[in-house]
């Protein structure tokens, strides 16, 4: 369960820094 948190946080991350380029 714990893993699939850090996942979903590392998902967003890669969208977030995605959408700042």
């Amino acid at each position: 369960m714990r893993k699939r948190s850090i996942y979903l946080a590392n998902v967003y991350l890669h969208f977030s820094l995605s959408s700042s380029r």
